[in-house]
């Protein structure tokens, strides 16, 4: 028997039993979830601003245990830690409809079926299972970010960036593109505490309409990373960015993110704007990679709350409402 918190929409969530798919569709990893985190997209989904097909168990960062594999070209075996690639299934294709109709798709849950074609990497020992309970969202995304801005820049070119907005997408940035090599790593934000871990994680700050005065001068910098959500930056960005420069724009994943900006803006600099999305599978092994190398070199703990149970999910709601967290943890086996 497993619980699974299920979202009817309309703010109500429901804790409810269901028994765990016996047999295991072939294929398939049956796992038992450590650790969960409530991501910025569960909170916007509950409070009405996306729209899933509902019902359905919300919940996408999360760190498993497997439990069962039926994979048969598999290494990967029962107690394993893993992290595993965020997808969709549309319910329709011949995939899902190989028995994954599974009553245990998402991670506010104990137990998740993960499909058969779904990339699963195991967690070295060292990782902590709240930290790596971001690496198949956040971190992966960020390690994307980088690959694109690596794409558009010769080494000798990436001297110095900006990234607009501190999350926790924003602080993985600033601890990569540190460890990446570039000279002079900026973070900007209107929250100031948020600025404080940013600085924690590499990055020389500048707290928007208080501290302005210290961006770069215009036409200097090498590449601006959107990671924020406010379609009022890209002005400001384009404006930092030198002849050349890149624009990697990443957290505008929403309908009010029109953007005014000219077409002259970007020629008249030969610039590069490119949207990143999500991640592959390279992405997500090389930021399991990243985090078991850093994880003592940065304060990644500070990111993250002390972990809540699933009955008690409407705490762990309110606390992630708070900022006071970047993440807020729930166990579900407590």
């Amino acid at each position: 028997m497993a619980l699974r918190l299920v979202f009817y929409g309309d703010k109500s969530l429901r804790v409810e039993d269901v028994d765990l798919p016996r047999p295991l569709p072939e294929n398939c990893i049956l796992a038992r979830i450590r650790m969960a985190t409530i991501c910025g997209s569960d909170l916007h989904t509950i409070e009405g601003r996306r729209s899933p097909a509902t019902p359905c168990i919300l919940g996408h960062e999360a760190i498993a245990e497997i439990v069962e594999n039926r994979r048969a070209d598999s290494t990967l075996k029962c107690g394993d830690r893993i992290t595993f690639q965020v997808a969709d299934c549309c319910r329709e294709c011949e995939n899902c409809n190989r028995g994954l109709r599974s009553e245990l798709n998402g991670c506010f849950a104990t137990h998740i079926v993960i499909h058969p074609r779904t990339f699963c990497v195991a967690i070295p020992d060292n990782v902590p299972d709240n930290i790596a309970a971001t690496i198949n969202c956040a971190l992966a995304t960020v390690v994307n970010v980088l690959e694109e801005v690596e794409k558009c820049l010769r080494s000798d070119e990436r001297k110095s960036v900006v990234i607009q907005g501190s999350g926790m997408l924003g602080l993985f940035a600033c601890a990569l593109l540190r460890e990446s090599g570039f000279d002079k790593v900026y973070c900007t934000d209107a929250v100031e505490s948020r600025l404080e871990l940013a600085r924690k994680f590499g990055a020389t700050t500048i707290c928007i309409g208080k501290n302005d005065d210290d961006l770069p001068s215009e036409n200097s910098v090498d590449a601006v990373i959107e990671i924020c959500g406010v379609p009022s930056v890209v002005q400001q960005g384009i404006k930092l960015l030198r002849t050349g420069g890149v624009y990697i724009l990443a957290g505008l994943v929403h309908p009010k993110s029109k953007l005014d900006i000219t077409g002259l803006q970007i020629i008249s600099k030969c610039l590069t704007i490119k949207g990143v999305h999500n991640y592959s599978s390279r992405h997500l092994s090389a930021a399991v990679d990243f985090l078991s190398r850093t994880v003592d070199k940065y304060p990644y703990e500070e990111l993250f709350s002390e972990p809540h149970s699933l009955r008690n999910f409407d705490a762990a709601y309110d606390l992630a409402l708070s900022r006071k967290f970047l993440r807020v943890c729930f166990n579900p086996q407590i």
